[in-house]
């Protein structure tokens, strides 16, 4: 039986797409508001927001957020206190951090919480109260906790931004997109070069043994695009679809690459803004210090 509430993976690049739609500045000011959210308590000390006289609601709270900068480490054992505790033990012999170094954390830091998928079942469940709805949400808080610990572990994971099957279909894409694709040459093309119902095809240094069946698995009208996409499920056992998720997935990551490489860009020429997360972490950013991994 599936839950009530099912959370996409951490590492989904739409939980981190937040960035595409902002500017440098927007985004350094939106992380400081995603920061505090996750060291929020209810006189804002741990960004040295004092209660005054005009402060009346969450939204006047959150400005403030957005146009304060940092004046100390995270409150303790708060969710944005663990994620630091992490980061700092799996890089506690570095010196410095690199702004790279720092973009990667901030990205994983800073992703989208509330983005959750309620299943039909638990919409369709009868709840005349408030404790019947908590009790329905009670039965996600285990699948949360772990969510938790796991989110910990990749914000200090050094593994490499994935754009495998991206970089592969730009290369079998130019590759088919020189075989002079008028509507069926490729279909026919292939066809000469695979002997009977599979075989192997090689295009420049590519290559892939296209599964019994794959005349009827395709069409000879199709695109290169296409044909693609298709020889990359060929290549990869797996349907097109999928590699059309995958695509969208790593076209989104490259964006986000290129957002954040922009924000490290733009940190290097605002010391002040820098010194925030040196604040933050208790370690100095050093633009010249090469990427950091941790231990």
């Amino acid at each position: 039986m599936k839950p009530p509430i099912q959370l996409p993976p951490i590492e989904s690049p739409a939980r981190r797409k937040w960035v595409l739609a902002l500017d440098p500045e927007r985004i350094h000011q939106s992380v400081r508001v995603r920061l505090f959210m996750l060291d929020i308590e209810v006189t804002g000390a741990a960004l040295g927001i004092r209660p005054q006289g005009e402060l009346t609601s969450l939204g006047d709270l959150l400005l403030r957020a957005t146009t304060t900068p940092r004046q100390g480490p995270p409150m303790p054992g708060t969710r944005l206190d663990e994620l630091i505790h992490a980061v700092k033990s799996a890089y506690g012999s570095a010196e410095a951090f690199s702004i790279q170094q720092l973009g990667h954390i901030l990205e994983r830091v800073t992703i989208d919480l509330l983005h959750f998928t309620i299943n039909r079942a638990a919409l369709r469940t009868r709840a005349d109260s408030l404790s019947e709805v908590a009790a329905l949400v009670e039965k996600t808080l285990s699948p949360l906790h772990d969510w938790h610990a796991k989110w910990a572990e990749w914000c200090i994971s050094p593994a490499p931004r994935n754009l495998d099957v991206l970089t592969e279909y730009e290369d079998v894409y130019a590759a088919l997109s020189e075989l002079e694709p008028t509507a069926g040459t490729i279909s026919r093309i292939l066809q000469r070069r695979v002997s009977g119902r599979s075989g192997n095809v090689r295009l420049g240094n590519w290559s892939v043994t296209l599964r019994p069946g794959w005349q009827t698995r395709s069409s000879p009208e199709w695109a290169p695009s296409e044909w693609a996409i298709f020889l990359l499920g060929e290549k990869h056992a797996t349907n097109t679809r999928v590699i059309k998720k995958q695509l969208a997935d790593q076209r989104l990551e490259r964006k986000i690459n290129a957002a954040w490489s922009s924000y490290g860009s733009w940190l290097t020429l605002n010391r002040d803004a820098l010194h925030e997360f040196e604040v933050l972490f208790g370690t100095p950013i050093n633009p010249l210090v090469p990427g950091i991994a941790s231990k």
